[in-house]
């Protein structure tokens, strides 16, 4: 059970002077510089522990080391919050020992001084002169799991896999280590078809599988359908898997289950995928009663259901997932809905909790939805493409249920707008406002997004929201680490494979040349956008 401290500061010893008024600020501490500049990269911190005259205090990638004769820590985890407060002179006065430091009511941390440093339930803390508190958050390191990978055999005895039908096989899927299920071993026969728009067009080839009955698969729940993720373009092979460990921490509806996989088609070695749970209706999956009057729609704009339709306003391509035969009635309901959203929103009542967008719309759905796209700076992710919402016939409302394919995200695209705001003239990079100011069209200033923040109140549930989930998204790299490091010798392999790591292909925005390389450009576009986001909220 982790047990979450916070961090570290001083208890300054100001002796010597009986009369306040006499007494001279020392210099802000070197050791409280350093502890700035450590919270402003967003070091995540691991425990503080005495070493002789010395605390060393750990994160989870590097220690730090301050002399004890300048650091009291204090445990208040079992005593209660401290007590810290002003005097009648402005000084405060921590746990009550006054420290002779006056208020820097309004001052940055930077030309404040620490007063107290304490620990008190999940946080380590810095009390400071100017009222505020310099917050550390404990989190057990997320350490990668020794495992032999599984591996995944497909054989059938066609010419190639077909996008456009499906063609008879077989599958063998172990799980050498038994780490995910206790069956190391599922065998049966199933139906192979190619998936994927740009991707299909890449020599490394998506597929989807189906079996005749349901499985549980790599210890997932049981489903018939699966799909496999090539990943050819990501070179660091976990764009996809990033994607889905930010929709789980942004606890989204559902989030589709996945697993690592080494694939091999007719003996012929294919490379790294990752195994997903097929997106679609299910008790795992999306859960909705279709049949009370359940809806599963798609935003996209490569057409591939039967029946679709354009929005009125802004043009967003709606498809029927499910029933993807829907009566006229409920065509016409969900037209109407979306049609009646868009005018609402674009009216001079749309703040209006009753006339306005609020109305036609689930908008914490909305809030998660926009805050993994804008963090991902998904070339997709402007309501344009691979964007699933429900309309439940309970609340008539449009709600994004989970998002899918993250392969151009991250730093992996390189076609953005020319004009985008903030962006520091560099469209690719990871500055910049996208989902919030381009339309399903990529027109700027003129879509869904860029209209809901024009509402405050909109812009502060954003706000609430990322100060909530900011801290989890901070651990990142730790998961980019443990998910690399689960891999082993297999990218080794993958990359013998497909030698591309010297090579462009599209769309990437960086050719780094190794492996490594990937992984540190893809962790640092997530850091440094995550840290300019924010600034911004």
């Amino acid at each position: 059970m982790k047990k979450l401290l916070a961090f570290i500061a001083i208890s300054i010893l100001l002796s010597g002077c009986r009369k306040e008024e006499q007494q001279s600020l020392p210099p802000v501490p070197q050791w409280y510089r350093d502890m700035l500049s450590l919270h402003s990269q967003d070091k995540v911190f691991v425990k503080a522990a005495k070493d002789g005259g010395d605390w060393v205090i750990s994160f989870t990638d590097m220690d730090y080391r301050i002399s004890a004769g300048d650091v009291v820590i204090y445990d208040c985890s079992l005593t209660g919050e401290p007590d810290i407060h002003l005097d009648d002179r402005g000084r405060w006065v921590a746990q009550g020992s006054p420290t002779g430091i006056p208020f820097t009511k309004g001052k940055p941390f930077s030309d404040s001084y620490p007063i107290f440093t304490y620990l008190y339930g999940d946080t380590f803390n810095i009390a400071t002169s100017n009222g505020e508190t310099v917050v550390f958050l404990f989190q057990k390191p997320i350490r990668a799991e020794s495992f032999t990978m599984p591996r995944v055999k497909v054989y059938h005895n066609a010419d190639r896999i077909h996008k456009s039908y499906a063609i008879d096989g077989t599958i063998v899927i172990e799980d050498p280590d038994g780490h995910f299920s206790e069956a190391r071993t599922l065998e049966g026969a199933v139906s192979i078809q190619g998936r994927g728009n740009s991707t299909w067009d890449m020599p490394k080839k998506p597929f989807k599988i189906k079996f005749p009955e349901k499985n549980e698969v790599l210890g997932m729940p049981s489903n018939k359908s699966w799909v496999f993720l090539a990943n050819y373009s990501d070179k660091s092979l976990l764009r996809n898997v990033v994607g889905m460990t930010t929709s789980s921490i942004m606890e989204m509806q559902w989030t589709p289950e996945f697993r690592i996989v080494e694939v091999w088609i007719n003996d012929d070695y294919q490379g790294v995928y990752t195994l997903f749970q097929k997106k679609d209706v299910g008790r795992n999956k999306v859960d909705i009663d279709v049949a009370a009057g359940d809806m599963y729609l798609e935003i996209e704009s490569s057409i591939d259901e039967p029946l679709y339709f354009y929005t009125g306003r802004c043009s967003v391509p709606v498809q029927f997932k499910e029933p993807n035969a829907p009566t006229d009635e409920q065509y016409q309901s969900v037209v109407s809905l979306f049609n009646g959203f868009e005018t609402a929103l674009y009216s001079s009542d749309f703040r209006d909790p009753v006339k306005g967008y609020a109305a036609y719309i689930d908008v914490d759905s909305f809030i998660d939805n926009y805050i993994i796209r804008e963090l991902a700076k998904d070339i997709d992710g402007n309501v344009r493409k691979s964007a699933f919402v429900t309309v439940l016939k309970s609340t008539g409302k449009i709600k994004f249920c989970h998002v899918w394919d993250f392969d151009l995200s991250y730093g992996n695209a390189n076609y953005f707008p020319g004009d985008m705001s903030e962006c520091n003239g560099d469209p690719n990079g990871p500055y910049g406002w996208y989902v919030r100011d381009y339309n399903s069209n990529c027109v700027k200033a003129d879509g869904w997004y860029n209209r809901l923040f024009q509402d405050p109140e909109f812009v502060k549930k954003v706000k609430v929201r990322w100060a909530e989930v900011y801290p989890e998204l901070k651990r990142m790299p730790e998961y980019i680490a443990k998910y690399s490091a689960e891999m082993g010798d297999a990218v080794s392999r993958n990359f013998a494979k497909w030698d591309i790591l010297n090579e462009w292909v599209w769309p990437n925005v960086k050719v780094t040349g190794s492996y490594a390389g990937e992984l540190e450009w893809l962790e640092e576009f997530y850091m440094t956008r995550l840290r300019w986001l924010d600034s911004k909220f």
